[in-house]
């Protein structure tokens, strides 16, 4: 991982170009040519192409809303005896979605990725590193960016006519 994750969602596909030329295939190059300079095999690019590939084909089905009807399933649910309702009945309304997006996404961990649950505390600790190096990198980057418009007159300029 280079940097933490965000989610940036455009209908735009210029700027969904824009954020893969600037958040995927310059970095994806630069990391290739340090592998290169250091003997290793260049990768990053190749994956970067395939994940941009796939988000092409998938984005009709990324960006559209969806709406399902349900009145199968609210049909079902009141046909559900009452000595079964316990065991078999749920109401999708009152399950905690914070929860239940927790356990998906330990479980796809755990059963997807084959990821052991031992190696968590550890992989959390490198990605409080990253987000903490994440941080000071876009810090770092807007101060330069400020220091440098003050310096160059940038601002003094636009409103001198």
């Amino acid at each position: 991982m280079i940097w933490t994750y965000h989610v940036t969602v455009t209908k735009s596909l210029f700027m969904f170009n824009i954020y893969v030329m600037a958040l995927h295939t310059i970095p994806a190059i630069f990391v290739d040519l340090l592998l290169t300079i250091f003997g290793k095999k260049p990768m990053l690019l190749k994956i970067q192409r395939r994940v941009y590939v796939s988000n092409l084909a998938l984005q009709y089905f990324l960006i559209q809303q969806w709406t399902f009807s349900n009145t199968n399933l609210i049909y079902l649910r009141s046909k559900i005896k009452e000595e079964d309702r316990e065991e078999f009945y749920y109401e999708i309304e009152k399950i905690d979605k914070y929860e239940f997006f927790k356990k998906s996404c330990a479980a796809g961990r755990k059963y997807l990725l084959k990821e052991k649950d031992e190696n968590l505390p550890k992989a959390r600790i490198h990605h409080q590193r990253i987000r903490f190096l994440d941080k000071l990198l876009k810090f770092i980057f807007y101060g330069l960016i400020f220091w440098w418009l003050i310096n160059t007159n940038f601002i003094k300029n636009l409103f001198v006519s």
